[in-house]
């Protein structure tokens, strides 16, 4: 990832050397004194849906990489979380591409990808299958490659920071729930016992939300309707890791920030770009689902920063959190 070599190197350096106070937040005093330096800072959005044939969503995507490239704190990589594309075809992979070059970003290197329930859009052909620990579709082979991946679940650092990226590994009753073989919760759990143990942070990116968690994953929700077949198995094993995060997209509710359990996982709803629901007291552009969020987060030395950003209205939110390390 090179983006922030690119981009504020030099400002974010003095940023971290000189302590400064972050002028885009309300006031320095919310915050704990003396973070220690800045180790790292990223992006968390989801629900892009870019395709040719709905200009909001192009018109969105194309506004939330102009704000984040006018932030003082540069990230060292945007993670989308599912849902990139809308259709999951060749096409709209083709226009995200030029989107993002366009801004200055490159698809390739300036991105984590995380699969959506659209990346697999069609891939059943409305049928049920057995789970399949090796299927293939044509929707899954062609994220695969646009995303440089191998598989859908992976896990990768970025400046030192542990990513684990979960994705449907197995087949499902439609195109809109996700599927888990056992083998990837295994995976999932080894990773952060291992991360625990060490007294090191795990950041969990998946589409679609646990149940009850965030908002937009509550009972009778859309995220809690349509999401995780292996909720619980999922859920039982995030419960256990206090240093883990679990981000989510998928309901398209706006942000959230929650820790159901205190000994459990913290849970971050990113809201969603290409449609987010606007909270209506907060709202100078219309209600609805019409707005456009994310959630930057910054790592110091001994805390973590999150924040949830208003990419239309170009401001911060009042969704926000902060975690000792």
């Amino acid at each position: 990832m090179d983006m922030m070599s690119r981009r504020a190197f030099l400002k974010l350096s003095a940023l971290a050397a000189g302590g400064a106070c972050l002028s885009a937040l309300p006031a320095c005093s919310v915050f704990e004194p003396d973070p220690g330096a800045l180790v790292s800072s990223f992006f968390v959005v989801s629900d892009t849906h870019i395709t040719a044939g709905i200009e909001r969503n192009v018109n969105h995507f194309r506004t939330m990489l102009s704000d984040i490239s006018s932030l003082d704190i540069q990230p060292s990589t945007i993670v989308i979380v599912g849902d990139i594309v809308n259709s999951g075809i060749q096409e709209e992979y083709d226009l995200i591409r030029s989107l993002c070059e366009e801004a200055g970003y490159d698809f390739d290197s300036d991105f984590v990808k995380v699969m959506g329930n659209h990346e697999q859009l069609y891939a059943y052909d409305g049928e049920i299958g057995p789970v399949n620990e090796e299927y293939r579709s044509d929707q899954l082979l062609l994220f695969l490659r646009e995303a440089g991946l191998s598989r859908v679940y992976y896990d990768l650092y970025v400046d030192g920071l542990h990513f684990i990226v979960l994705g449907p590994d197995a087949w499902s009753t439609g195109w809109v729930p996700f599927n888990f073989t056992s083998r990837q919760m295994e995976w999932l759990d080894d990773l952060l016992a291992a991360d625990e143990e060490a007294g090191e942070l795990s950041f969990v990116f998946c589409h679609e939300p646990l149940q009850n968690t965030i908002h937009g994953s509550m009972e009778g929700s859309f995220g809690y309707r349509n999401s995780l077949i292996e909720n619980e198995e999922c859920a039982s094993i995030m419960e256990r890791y206090p240093h883990a995060t679990y981000f989510s997209g998928h309901s398209h509710a706006y942000p959230d920030i929650k820790r159901p359990k205190p000994e459990g996982a913290l849970y971050v709803n990113d809201g969603a770009v290409a449609t987010g629901q606007v909270w209506a007291p907060a709202s100078t552009y219309g209600g609805g689902f019409s707005g456009a969020f994310g959630i930057q987060v910054i790592v110091y030395e001994k805390r973590v920063d999150f924040r949830g950003r208003d990419f239309l209205e170009h401001e911060w939110i009042n969704v926000k959190h902060k975690m000792t390390r």
